[in-house]
């Protein structure tokens, strides 16, 4: 698990402009959704995986919940 630290680094890291399909376009591939959605998830992985850890402020069954979320996320979008 990444520190508080390491995890801001990630998230400062992180261009929201590339996450977004562009507007120009109408209608996008499902490919291309697909892909964004991936790669949308696997930038926010670690603040998922941060959450699902975070056990003195985020209730259990929340906790539980995020990991289920991971867990079929990564199923679809496996990690790099």
């Amino acid at each position: 698990m990444l520190t508080v630290d390491q995890l801001n680094k990630h998230v400062e890291g992180i261009n929201i402009d590339e996450m977004e399909i562009p507007h120009a376009r109408a209608k996008a591939t499902p490919e291309e959704v697909m892909g964004k959605i991936c790669g949308v998830y696997q930038k926010a992985r670690p603040i998922l995986e941060f959450l699902a850890n975070f056990g003195w402020i985020i209730p259990q069954k929340w906790r539980d919940i995020i990991k289920a979320f991971i867990a079929q996320f990564d199923k679809i979008c496996p990690p790099a």
